[in-house]
């Protein structure tokens, strides 16, 4: 089960600068479930949102669901995990 350095070097190459360091937005890895955040940027500013799950990355950017009310109905969005802050 040897996987060559060459590979490795290959693979790594592929991938973008950061890969593996920690996410840059540190305050996205602690959102909890059911946790209130408001948005900061996009068609959904400044609203309030509820927390749901983090998603599989999308382009290297790190994304979650959310709950938004939207005319009295909850409805589950996605949004980029550096769109919100804690509220």
């Amino acid at each position: 089960g040897h996987v060559p350095e060459r590979l490795i070097a290959e693979l790594r190459a592929r991938e973008p600068q950061n890969f593996g360091q920690p996410y840059r937005h540190a305050g996205a890895m602690v959102f909890k479930r059911d946790q209130r955040l408001r948005v900061t940027d996009g068609p959904f500013l400044d609203q309030i949102v509820v927390f749901v799950e983090l998603l599989p990355d999308l382009d290297g950017n790190r994304r979650i669901a959310a709950l938004i009310d939207l005319f009295g109905h909850l409805t589950k969005i996605e949004l980029l995990a550096d769109q919100v802050e804690g509220a």
